[in-house]
């Protein structure tokens, strides 16, 4: 067994504490330190027991700086940063520190694996991903989190240093500091002497997030949400996302028990491992250094940006703008929720967050928000969720369709090499976290393409749904070729198109779709048998939106017209020259076709679509 889990084991059992002897804890290259079975036996008897006085707890932290809740609430910091701070003064304190054992034990950031500490080149196996832009974004928000817990640390618990740690908070908000000078700066093997620095910060930050548990658990009714604790001993166990556990809290005694109830089913060699609940492959490596292979609960973060100011009016119309304390249980949240009021959206400034899972590939709120989007003129009246109509929906699908498919095509663009990047270093753990990182990159693309390609999957499913179960309210140019021989003789006449082919192959469908669309709307200039298979509800547009009260430009159709007429009323005056086909009949009939039609496909075909509010998702 490893020297410091000797120690660390050592240290908790003369506090209190309760290790079986089935269970072994070793350390590999590959999993870093992890629980191991070593003997048999039944669940209950592989319980390991922690007393609550061997915890860093929210008080532990709130006491060493001598501050209240009420101190941090008012400067809107989270407690949590503070116990990061704590964590990183009895890392500089070393021999000096009452947790010495335990904060031997704990791994670098190198160790742990998390992106922030891979070399520039290893973090460039991410771009093109969700998680390349997050890191970065994460990073400034640490940052920010940093300075703003240092500067209400009291005068008298301020180092020497405290001063010259700040500049870097100074140097980066100026744009003084590059991303390369930045990670040589804050990512470094050698120990920070400060416990104010942003080095010994972000380790503390990677510690909280990747071995903290949710004080929920052992205080109920707390002053803050999120609030997290430090369990020594307890947080080795590495995860496994379908075994059972149980976590107990024996409030009378004040101690705190894990057991891995699929122990006795376990053979002999088997590691033992905790469950963190279902996270997918993104926030694991983020925050804990590891992917899963063919994860099951794997998650797609979208994140779309739109104005500050229009996201009361996004809410009105019934989309849910989920926070980041949502998606994730506990160690994520630094600051204080905002109240209602002008700032309440500050935490969407990087755009609003969705996520995408395999049993909820197309959450309801992200489709809501992207038929909100597509709304146009002649929608405005549709103020809520419950009224979005069909044209809006088949639209919202093709343009989240769009949106996934320019996120997967960046991904296959910027493709893994086909090996790992070995590093200039003999030293063989060097070069085996450069494996790992390089494993976890490919692991979490891989699953993150997997994912966007069953969510596009899932949008032409529904897509086609809707155009089946609506087909009676939807026209394509293939429904007019069937139907309106008038129409389609005249094209072959006027413009030489003799099958619909040709038509599709050409740059003229938007124009056969809006010379149809002014048929249409002069319907009650044709006899009875071209009546028929003109749509009355298209024609009654023309009483919905009368012309008069559309301000139409004419000037974009002009190079258009003067091609077409007056050739096409001379050659063929049944067709054209009924009704109105002047040039500024031609400009209505477009701010019509923009009105009722949505564009599907690769192929970018021009589908017209009946107003309607009774298709369902």
């Amino acid at each position: 067994m490893d020297q410091r889990i000797e120690d660390l084991i050592e240290w908790t059992k003369a506090g209190g504490a309760r290790f079986p002897d089935c269970l072994e804890f070793r350390y590999t290259d590959t999993d870093g330190f992890a629980a191991y079975k070593v003997k048999q036996a039944h669940a209950s008897e592989s319980t390991i027991t922690l007393p609550l006085s061997l915890a860093i707890l929210p008080e532990t932290s709130l006491s060493e700086f001598q501050l209240t809740y009420e101190d941090l609430q008012s400067k809107n910091i989270h407690p949590n940063s503070l116990t990061k701070l704590f964590l990183c003064k009895q890392r500089t304190l070393g021999d000096d520190s009452p947790l010495k054992i335990y904060i031997k034990s704990l791994p670098s950031g190198e160790e742990v694996g998390v992106p922030y500490y891979w070399t520039l080149e290893e973090q460039d196996l991410l771009k093109g991903t969700n998680l390349h832009a997050a890191m970065k974004l994460k990073l400034a928000s640490v940052i920010d989190e940093w300075f703003a817990v240092v500067s209400e640390l009291p005068q008298s618990h301020r180092p020497s240093s405290y001063f010259q740690d700040v500049n870097l908070y100074h140097a980066f908000k100026s744009g003084a500091v590059s991303d390369s000078v930045l990670h040589k700066t804050t990512v470094t093997t050698q120990l920070d002497k400060s416990f104010t620095s942003f080095t010994n910060y972000l380790w503390a930050h990677v510690i909280l997030t990747s071995r903290s548990f949710p004080y929920d658990l052992v205080s109920k009714n707390n002053p803050v949400d999120g609030l997290v604790m430090v369990l020594p001993l307890l947080d080795l166990f590495n995860h496994e996302p379908a075994c059972k556990v149980s976590w107990d809290v024996d409030p009378e005694h004040k101690k705190f028990s894990f057991t891995n109830d699929d122990f006795s089913d376990l053979p002999i060699g088997a590691q033992i491992n905790n469950n963190y609940g279902p996270k997918g492959n993104e926030e694991l490596l983020l925050n804990y250094g590891f992917c899963i292979e063919g994860s099951k609960t794997d998650v797609v973060a979208l994140r779309i940006k739109l104005p500050l100011d229009n996201l009361g009016r996004v809410e009105q119309f019934g989309v849910k703008l989920h926070t980041k304390d949502e998606f994730t249980t506990f160690a994520f949240d630094t600051k204080y929720k905002f109240k209602e009021g002008d700032h309440r959206y500050e935490e969407f400034r990087e755009g609003v967050t969705f996520l995408c899972n395999w049993s909820n590939l197309i959450p309801k709120d992200l489709f809501n928000l992207f038929c909100y989007l597509v709304k146009n003129d002649s929608e405005l009246g549709v103020t809520n969720v419950d009224q979005i109509s069909l044209r809006m929906k088949l639209e919202g699908l093709t343009q989240l369709r769009n949106a996934l498919e320019a996120k997967r095509q960046v991904l296959q663009k910027t493709s893994l090499p086909q090996s790992a990047p070995l590093p200039d270093s003999t030293d063989q753990k060097v070069i085996a976290r450069s494996i790992r990182n390089f494993n976890n990159a490919r692991i979490y693309r891989h699953t993150q393409e997997k994912l966007y390609v069953a969510m596009i999957a899932e949008l032409k499913h529904i897509e086609k749904g809707f155009l089946k179960e609506y087909r009676s309210k939807v026209v394509s140019l293939k429904s007019i070729w069937k139907k309106d021989a008038t129409f389609t003789n005249s094209l072959l006449l006027s413009l030489g198109f003799d099958s619909l082919e040709k038509v599709e192959d050409s740059n003229f469908q938007d124009t056969v779709i809006l010379l149809w669309i002014m048929r249409t709307l002069n319907r009650e200039h044709y006899d009875k048998q071209d009546q028929a298979v003109l749509p009355e509800w298209l024609h009654n547009l023309k009483t919905k939106f009368p012309l008069s009260t559309i301000n139409v430009e004419t000037e974009p159709y002009k190079p258009l017209y003067e091609q077409l007429f007056p050739p096409l009323a001379e050659r063929i005056p049944e067709v054209y020259a009924k009704g109105d086909w002047s040039l500024e009949f031609m400009a209505y009939a477009g701010v019509i076709l923009s009105y009722i039609s949505y564009t599907r496909g690769a192929k970018q075909e021009c589908i017209l679509v009946e107003p309607t509010q009774d298709a369902t998702l």
